[in-house]
């Protein structure tokens, strides 16, 4: 049986390629988990090349892979490595315009919600808009992957922490594509349709929530204590008055009445000897 055949019409033998690539997979990360965790490579690659972030979009993918013929699979895989390699190859370019983005250095970029955005959008569609969407999402999830790679390496662009998140990269996406084809059914694209709805809910939820401005207001640390009265306990905030803040009804624990508070002196640095 060929690789094209068995893509489209599994026979017995291939129902089980994914499944058993995906535990093939699954104890080689346990062994790495088991031998390795203490190295550097190990930890680095169990708390950063697997994070839920880069999975997911991943997970999406590989189930979209397994969703569209032959012709557009291979024309998606191809998509994919050259978006890869297009992600190396326009690093500092793709980053100067991801950084103009609200909070985005400290989120790799937003490389982690745009490959969820672009990974979701594939599944929620119907069959001949998503032979139109995979190959671009493809390209973009492939060029977010190599720049989330170069942002979270944390050698000198050494080939074990480029090559080992690509290894996983292509991993998940064949376990994942050759199991929802092998086990190609209607109920598989409702499936495929849910997957999609979280993606993306997970993109647009994880790139607002990081780009958002956090403001936090708080009062003067010396009126803090005097802002609750003696009795029940109730908050009686401060009103400024002049150049102080006078707590209009809030006690003070010796029995004085309230007075101003003063605001506290503006911080200046130390003098330099």
């Amino acid at each position: 049986m060929s690789l094209l055949s068995s893509l489209h019409k599994p026979g017995n033998s291939a129902r089980w390629r994914g499944p058993a690539l995906a535990a093939f997979g699954l104890l080689s990360l346990a062994l790495i988990a088991l031998i390795y965790h203490q190295s550097f490579f190990g930890r680095w690659f169990l708390s950063q090349a697997l994070t839920p972030d880069r999975i997911l979009p991943i997970v999406g993918l590989g189930f979209a892979f397994g969703l569209v013929s032959q012709r557009i699979f291979f024309t998606a895989l191809v998509l994919l490595i050259v978006g890869i390699f297009a992600g190396f190859a326009s690093y500092d370019r793709v980053i100067f315009v991801l950084y103009s983005v609200w909070h985005a250095p400290s989120h790799f970029s937003m490389t982690g919600p745009i490959s969820c955005l672009a990974a979701g959008l594939t599944l929620l569609p119907g069959e001949r808009t998503r032979a139109w969407l995979l190959p671009m999402a493809a390209f973009v999830a492939g060029s977010m992957l190599a720049i989330a790679i170069f942002l979270n390496d944390p050698s000198f662009r050494e080939p074990l922490f480029i090559c080992s998140p690509l290894v996983v990269a292509f991993w998940v996406i064949a376990a994942v594509s050759l199991t929802v084809r092998a086990f190609r059914h209607k109920w598989l694209v409702i499936c495929g349709r849910i997957l999609g709805s979280w993606t993306v809910a997970v993109g647009v939820l994880y790139g607002g929530a990081s780009t958002a401005l956090i403001v936090k207001q708080t009062l003067p640390s010396r009126i803090i204590p005097r802002a609750f009265s003696q009795g029940g306990g109730e908050f009686n905030p401060p009103v400024e008055s002049g150049n102080g803040w006078e707590d209009k009804t809030a006690r003070d624990p010796t029995g004085r009445t309230p007075g101003k508070f003063d605001l506290p002196p503006p911080y200046t640095d130390p003098p330099i000897e």
